[in-house]
This record gives structure tokens, sequence and C-alpha cells, in this order.
């Protein structure tokens, strides 16, 4: 579903998304008449950009594995990490809780559609490196 989806509604979990042809009653609150706002959720923009949950998971294990690799020159901090079960709680779930986060951010409109856009094409080229580079 693209730009021009479904305008019919508002439901939990989704983020606005403009909607030309449909009428909005107040022009002084700064919407067009023409416009209305439609939500959108993470999972259907995921199907757009034909992400699965295994292309999250891998890109949030490179920002690990970057992450864990930084900890070469402190190896003690990395086994604090790991000894006090900070890293296990941290990955269990990991692609869940964050996309859970990624919506959360959406609806409390702390990011917006475009933002989450351009954070899936970054998921995308993720994808590809991992299928291209060894």
């Amino acid at each position: 579903m693209g730009i021009a989806g479904d305008c019919r509604g508002w439901a939990a979990g989704m983020v606005r998304r403009a909607c030309p042809g449909a009428a909005k009653p107040d022009l002084d609150s700064g919407y067009r008449r023409d416009v209305q706002l439609r939500i959108v959720k993470i999972r259907e923009l995921m199907q757009e950009f034909d992400l699965e949950i295994d292309d999250i998971r891998w890109y949030l294990a490179a920002i690990q594995a970057d992450r864990l690799l930084s900890y070469r020159e402190n190896k003690r901090e990395l086994v604090r990490l790991i000894w006090s079960g900070s890293l296990e709680g941290e990955l269990y779930d990991m692609e869940e809780r964050f996309l859970a986060e990624l919506q959360n951010r959406l609806d409390r409109g702390s990011r917006d559609e475009v933002q989450v856009r351009s954070l899936l094409r970054e998921i995308v080229a993720s994808r590809e490196k991992r299928y291209t580079q060894k």
C-alpha cells in the first residue's frame, strides 16, 4: 500500500499520513480542506519495502557486532557486559522490541514516516550487503 493507500480511518499503532481528496472541517487547525490524515503501521511499511523480521534481526545484529568490536581494547567492560546478563537482555527479541519502539515513536509523533522510510532503506541496504559481502 503506497502513499495513495487506504485513507478510511485511524487505528491504534499507526502514524498519520496525508490522503488527498478527503475533507478536514477546520482550516485554522493547519490542515488543508482536501487532505485527511491516515495512519501507517510499521508492518505495512515493512511489506512495502519487502522486509522480513529476519532482515531487521540482521541489521540489528550488525549494529551490535560493531558495538561489541569497539570493546576490543577494553576486555574487562566486555566481560562485565556479558557477565551481568545485560547483553543477553539486549539480544533477546531485539527485533521485536526495536519494531515496537519504532511504532511507539511514530504513535507519539517523535518520529515521522519519512524518518522511518529512511531507516527502512538502511535496513534494505544492510540486507543487500548480507548477500553480496563475504
